[in-house]
């Protein structure tokens, strides 16, 4: 008797979560990058019919390993600021960047976890070391969109009908916003024989009678050799560019190349890619409507290297650069003088602040009118932006925002968020500093 009362209990239980798992139809995780990679920051439930907003809150459903932000019904699969009507819920997820050390030399080691290969090197950079030419190993899916949730409140449809709590629901859906607009492409270079993967964003309705700018990020060592959209998914460098706020501002063009090698190394070496990149950038104006006048770059760490280097040797292709925690070739960085430049390097950095110093004493010594400023590493959205508008208002060319902590790798968790400057980039025309 036991037995039949226990068979039928899992029958109930087993009937009950067929029910409500029977009406949902897809679970998309809903990435976004943010200043320490792509993070799944959304679900969206997609159900068999119109669901009522007002059956759903915060507590209708859990999901693992994370907080629920907001309920609400779309039309889509998409985030919105106000609830609509239609079959989607979206259950939207508390979600921070951390500002806490977590990859080099100045990670808290946590004794549960095994060493991560990556931190091998010198200075917690790529296995193998931060040596030009060399390439890391790659890593499979380092930014996983994915989620696991279980509606644990019943919820009602638009004509009265409930749905049952249930089982757990397992994402079978992705999107990453922003990234997901961007084109892979590869480019054979016949001058140097490189071939180069990169990733180029087309603004939205592009017309060829019109010309754009053209926004050239390149990442840091540790992207080397990884998965074609890497420097799209480790951090906002690139994507903040498309961003709907930047876009609607500033239409413009994206190019974010996926080096196989560290192309540039704190010994200062440098590969074939180096020019490659410039062989691209030229190919990419020769296929779209790109205003010559306009092009700008920016890059992070050893991105940052390649900024300054290609505004020396090619300063005819850049009209302004914003560099972010770069080390300093003083040999090499003399054309920069006249140009416009927006560098930004944290205190808990030494090598990369010491460089930003030389170099704005070395284009002081050439002419060239420099201002500095020292920010906190995290503060209001409002706070920031009047220290960006305090720094840009100065009658200088050359601006440099030194973050008080942080360190190497943090510097860019934050350095593009900063709006102010990246309307200040395109603010410049090469035409005016010639």
């Amino acid at each position: 008797m036991k037995k039949l009362v226990s068979a039928v209990c899992l029958l109930f239980v087993a009937v009950a979560m067929v029910a409500a798992t029977s009406h949902v139809k897809h679970v998309t995780a809903i990435g976004e990058v943010l200043g320490d990679g792509a993070k799944t920051t959304a679900v969206a439930i997609e159900y068999d019919a119109p669901i009522l907003s007002s059956s759903l809150s915060t507590a209708s459903y859990t999901v693992d390993g994370r907080t629920v932000k907001r309920v609400y019904t779309n039309s889509e699969a998409m985030k919105s600021r106000s609830p609509r009507k239609g079959r989607f819920v979206i259950v939207e997820l508390k979600t921070t960047v951390s500002l806490t050390p977590d990859f080099g030399p100045d990670m808290k080691k946590d004794n549960d976890k095994a060493d991560d290969p990556k931190d091998k090197g010198q200075g917690g950079g790529p296995a193998g070391g931060i040596t030009a030419g060399n390439r890391p190993t790659r890593e499979s899916n380092p930014f996983p969109i994915t989620a696991t949730l279980t509606q644990v409140k019943a919820i009602k449809t638009t004509t009265g009908k409930t749905y049952k709590a249930g089982a757990k629901l397992t994402s079978d859906k992705s999107r990453t916003l922003i990234a997901d607009d961007f084109k892979q492409l590869t480019f054979k270079d016949d001058k140097t024989g490189v071939t180069l993967r990169y990733n180029l964003f087309v603004p939205q309705n592009y017309d060829a009678s019109k010309r754009y700018p053209l926004v050239l990020f390149m990442h840091d060592a540790s992207g080397a050799n990884q998965n074609d959209n890497y420097t799209l998914l480790q951090g906002n460098g690139a994507t903040v560019w498309a961003s709907p706020r930047d876009q609607a501002k500033h239409p413009c063009f994206v190019l974010a190349p996926q080096y196989d090698e560290i192309v540039v190394d704190d010994s200062f070496r440098v590969t074939p890619s180096a020019e490659t990149t410039i062989d691209l950038l030229d190919s990419i104006k020769a296929q779209y409507s790109i205003d010559a006048d306009r092009v700008y770059t920016t890059g992070q760490s050893m991105g940052c290297m390649m900024s300054y280097l290609l505004m020396s040797t090619h300063p005819d292709e850049f009209a302004a650069g914003m560099l972010v925690a770069g080390q300093w070739n003083p040999k090499v960085i003399a054309p920069m003088a006249k140009k416009p430049l927006w560098l930004i390097t944290s205190t808990g950095d030494a090598k990369g602040s010491a460089g930003a110093a030389t170099a704005l004493k070395l284009w002081s010594s050439l002419g060239a009118k420099t201002d500095s400023a020292a920010w906190p590493l995290d503060t209001t959205e409002v706070a920031r932006a009047q220290e960006i508008e305090a720094l840009r208002s100065k009658p200088v060319t050359i601006r440099y925002a030194h973050l008080q902590g942080g360190w190497h790798n943090g510097t860019w968790r934050v350095a593009y968020t900063f709006a102010g400057i990246r309307d200040w980039l395109f603010e410049q025309r090469k035409k005016d500093n010639e």
